[in-house]
């Protein structure tokens, strides 16, 4: 992954009207986890102070913190890691012509080459196959009354179509949001066996893990914040 110049800010964050919702002591998401976030995502800010995507990834690393930070955490760390595996496979990167994204046999040679993705939750530092299409996440009720966040793992059987034949879980952080997840899933919709992205995908016993985050508990709780407008000036 490559950066081609600096990116500037065009718009600021908008403060919000409601940052803490009444009767509860659940905040909305602030200024510095959308800073976070869209840093997490690949953008430099207006001052320049990072001086390439690595710096950038790091300084989010660093500094996300709180539980509300943990959608721009668990970005950088997969970005960095992806970073890292791009170097190691530079030869194979440029032949090739396609990005590269690490498996889970990479992690140990990913965390020499960045110390600092030891601090990354483990399962954001490698690549998970992902649904072609799938529904939005609607967290279970109980789980927005409570500000619950967490992870289900879940082993889906996909068919040669694309389509999960069944699913089950296998753990969770918790009972209460394992609601509702089977029924998620299996509306997902992979790569069929035919495609050429098709021979990555597992198709029996293959392990997704659905995340309930911070952001999508404010969501389902009214929370309202103005997403940031980028556009790079090389």
């Amino acid at each position: 992954m490559s950066v081609a110049g600096p990116l500037h800010l065009l718009v600021v964050f908008l403060a919000f009207s409601n940052p803490t919702l009444a009767g509860s002591s659940f905040c909305c998401p602030d200024d510095r986890a959308l800073t976070l976030l869209a840093i997490a995502r690949g953008v430099h800010p207006p001052n320049g102070s990072f001086s390439d995507p690595v710096a950038a990834y790091t300084h989010v690393i660093q500094n996300a913190s709180r539980r509300m930070d943990a959608v721009a955490l668990h970005t950088a760390c997969f970005r960095l890691a992806r970073e890292a595996y791009a170097q190691i496979h530079q030869e194979a990167l440029k032949s090739l012509n396609i990005g590269l994204f690490p498996p889970k046999s990479a992690v140990q040679n990913l965390l020499k080459l960045y110390p600092i993705l030891a601090h990354c939750p483990a399962g954001s530092l490698y690549e998970v196959p992902l649904p072609i299409a799938r529904p939005i996440y609607t967290p279970p009720r109980q789980a927005v009354e409570l500000g619950l966040t967490g992870w289900v793992d879940l082993k889906l059987t996909i068919s040669d179509s694309g389509k999960v034949q069944s699913a089950s879980i296998i753990d969770s952080s918790d009972k209460i949001l394992e609601t509702g997840v089977i029924d998620h899933v299996l509306k997902f919709r992979y790569p069929s066996s035919s495609h050429y992205l098709g021979h990555r995908i597992q198709r029996d016993k293959l392990v997704l893990r659905i995340e309930t985050n911070y952001f999508h508990i404010a969501k389902a709780k009214g929370c309202e914040w103005e997403e940031p407008s980028w556009s790079a000036a090389f």
